[in-house]
């Protein structure tokens, strides 16, 4: 089974823990074999991070050249070592970071994968390409979805009947 990450970038500290917790404890009892995720700063790197702490094979999908210019130091620190430790990487053949690189990234990660994990507040996206725009994506090819309210900390699962 392959898994990806559609999520916020910016979580309150306070939800970080549960949300580790919640992805830690559906990870774990799927029988993943590969792992996609653009490596972005919030959900995706913690998502990564939980993935190869466990061992699972992890595809970065690299939306654009120069993407690095995205991160602030810290984030690109950690996009780096997630990047480094990665098995596998895809290159979107974009020239600079665009709401189009981005949205084009997170099909690509939808298109890989099995189940979704949206990290997601239930809001519009904010711009093309956002959480909303990759749930709706992914609903619309009837994938299964877990879905992570980081307001509410409620988990529910889309698809699955």
């Amino acid at each position: 089974m392959r898994i990806g990450i559609t999520g916020h970038q910016n979580l309150n500290i306070a939800v970080i823990d549960w949300l580790k917790h919640e992805l830690f404890i559906e990870i774990n009892q799927l029988n993943v074999n590969e792992a996609f995720s653009c490596l972005a700063i919030g959900a995706d790197q913690i998502f990564a991070a939980i993935v190869l702490a466990n061992e699972i094979p992890l595809t970065a999908v690299v939306p654009c050249l120069n993407y690095e210019t995205t991160f602030d130091s810290n984030g690109l620190a950690l996009y780096k070592n997630l990047l480094s430790r990665s098995k596998n990487t895809i290159k979107l053949n974009f020239e600079k970071p665009t709401e189009n690189a981005f949205f084009e990234a997170g099909k690509t990660v939808v298109s890989n994968s099995d189940i979704l994990f949206a990290i997601w507040d239930n809001l519009p996206a904010k711009g093309l390409g956002g959480t909303a725009d990759i749930v709706s994506f992914a609903s619309s090819l009837n994938k299964k979805i877990i879905h992570l309210n980081p307001i509410t900390k409620t988990k529910t699962f889309i698809n699955y009947g």
